[in-house]
Protein backbone atom coordinates (compact mmCIF):
# COMPACT_ATOMS: atom_id res chain seq x y z
CA UNK A 1 0.00 0.00 0.00
CA UNK A 2 1.08 3.33 -0.69
CA UNK A 3 0.70 6.32 1.33
CA UNK A 4 -1.98 9.15 -0.25
CA UNK A 5 -0.22 12.28 -1.23
CA UNK A 6 -2.04 14.38 0.97
CA UNK A 7 -0.91 12.35 4.14
CA UNK A 8 2.73 13.07 3.63
CA UNK A 9 1.95 17.54 2.74
CA UNK A 10 -0.09 16.82 6.07
CA UNK A 11 2.11 15.44 7.86
CA UNK A 12 4.98 18.04 6.99
CA UNK A 13 2.90 20.95 7.18
CA UNK A 14 2.13 19.68 10.94
CA UNK A 15 5.59 19.58 12.03
CA UNK A 16 5.99 23.17 10.34
CA UNK A 17 3.06 24.46 12.01
CA UNK A 18 4.42 22.48 15.50
CA UNK A 19 7.89 24.21 15.19
CA UNK A 20 6.73 27.40 14.46
CA UNK A 21 4.31 27.57 17.17
CA UNK A 22 6.83 26.50 19.82
CA UNK A 23 9.36 29.15 18.29
CA UNK A 24 6.91 31.97 19.12
CA UNK A 25 5.44 30.64 22.26
CA UNK A 26 9.31 30.50 23.34
CA UNK A 27 9.91 34.18 22.11
CA UNK A 28 6.79 35.41 24.25
CA UNK A 29 7.94 33.20 27.30
CA UNK A 30 11.03 34.57 26.96
CA UNK A 31 9.89 38.38 26.21
CA UNK A 32 7.46 37.76 29.28
CA UNK A 33 10.33 36.46 31.21
CA UNK A 34 12.79 39.47 30.50
CA UNK A 35 9.60 42.02 31.39
CA UNK A 36 9.24 40.19 34.95
CA UNK A 37 13.24 40.06 35.24
CA UNK A 38 13.82 43.92 33.96
CA UNK A 39 12.80 45.77 36.79
CA UNK A 40 14.69 43.25 38.97
CA UNK A 41 17.67 43.92 36.81
CA UNK A 42 17.18 47.72 36.29
CA UNK A 43 17.01 48.13 39.98
CA UNK A 44 20.07 45.95 40.75
CA UNK A 45 22.09 48.27 38.13
CA UNK A 46 20.69 51.14 40.05
CA UNK A 47 21.78 50.43 43.23
CA UNK A 48 25.31 49.06 42.12
CA UNK A 49 25.35 52.50 40.27
CA UNK A 50 24.91 54.64 43.28
CA UNK A 51 27.39 52.71 45.27
CA UNK A 52 29.93 53.02 42.78
CA UNK A 53 29.05 56.42 42.22
CA UNK A 54 29.81 57.14 46.35
CA UNK A 55 33.21 54.97 46.15
CA UNK A 56 34.02 56.94 43.26
CA UNK A 57 33.26 59.82 45.11
CA UNK A 58 34.64 58.98 48.20
CA UNK A 59 38.12 58.32 46.87
CA UNK A 60 38.04 61.52 45.10
CA UNK A 61 37.51 63.43 48.52
CA UNK A 62 40.50 61.17 49.78
CA UNK A 63 42.53 62.24 46.95
CA UNK A 64 41.95 65.93 46.75
CA UNK A 65 42.40 65.71 50.56
CA UNK A 66 46.44 64.09 50.23
CA UNK A 67 46.83 66.70 47.40
CA UNK A 68 45.84 69.79 49.47
CA UNK A 69 47.94 68.35 52.46
CA UNK A 70 50.80 67.69 49.83
CA UNK A 71 50.45 71.02 48.25
CA UNK A 72 50.20 72.83 51.95
CA UNK A 73 53.95 71.01 52.89
CA UNK A 74 55.38 72.10 50.06
CA UNK A 75 54.24 75.79 50.66
CA UNK A 76 55.48 75.02 53.88
CA UNK A 77 58.82 74.14 52.95
CA UNK A 78 59.23 77.32 49.79
CA UNK A 79 58.01 79.62 52.42
CA UNK A 80 61.20 78.50 55.33
CA UNK A 81 63.44 78.40 52.22
CA UNK A 82 62.67 81.98 50.93
CA UNK A 83 62.55 82.83 54.29
CA UNK A 84 65.91 81.56 55.11
CA UNK A 85 67.38 82.92 51.59
CA UNK A 86 65.89 86.19 52.71
CA UNK A 87 67.10 86.61 56.17
CA UNK A 88 70.73 85.68 54.72
CA UNK A 89 70.08 88.61 52.47
CA UNK A 90 69.52 90.54 55.49
CA UNK A 91 72.30 89.30 57.38
CA UNK A 92 75.13 89.72 54.46
CA UNK A 93 73.76 93.56 54.29
CA UNK A 94 74.19 93.95 58.10
CA UNK A 95 77.63 92.64 58.25
CA UNK A 96 78.78 94.22 55.41
CA UNK A 97 77.02 97.45 56.91
CA UNK A 98 78.99 97.14 59.97
CA UNK A 99 81.93 95.33 59.11
CA UNK A 100 83.30 96.78 55.88
CA UNK A 101 84.83 99.87 56.73
CA UNK A 102 84.55 100.40 60.45
CA UNK A 103 83.64 104.02 61.98
CA UNK A 104 87.35 104.01 63.43
CA UNK A 105 89.23 102.72 60.85
CA UNK A 106 87.53 105.69 58.04
CA UNK A 107 87.65 108.34 60.74
CA UNK A 108 91.32 107.50 60.27
CA UNK A 109 91.67 107.18 56.44
CA UNK A 110 89.65 110.43 56.12
CA UNK A 111 92.25 112.58 58.86
CA UNK A 112 95.42 110.78 56.85
CA UNK A 113 93.67 112.28 53.44
CA UNK A 114 93.08 115.52 54.82
CA UNK A 115 96.45 115.54 55.78
CA UNK A 116 97.82 114.48 52.69
CA UNK A 117 95.38 117.05 50.50
CA UNK A 118 97.17 119.74 53.02
CA UNK A 119 100.36 118.40 52.18
CA UNK A 120 99.10 118.53 48.13
CA UNK A 121 97.82 122.43 48.34
CA UNK A 122 101.36 123.21 50.28
CA UNK A 123 103.58 122.00 47.63
CA UNK A 124 101.42 123.29 44.60
CA UNK A 125 101.20 126.70 46.44
CA UNK A 126 105.63 126.16 46.78
CA UNK A 127 105.71 125.09 43.17
CA UNK A 128 103.50 128.31 42.05
CA UNK A 129 105.01 130.99 44.29
CA UNK A 130 108.65 129.22 43.26
CA UNK A 131 107.90 130.30 39.60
Amino acid sequence: MQPQDGFDWTHGLVGVLSAAFGAISGVVASIWRIARIEPTVRMDFETNLKASEQRMGQKIESLESDIDDKVEVLVNQFHETFSAIRQKINDVEINAERSFVSKRDFDEWRSEYREDMRDLKLSIANIASKQ
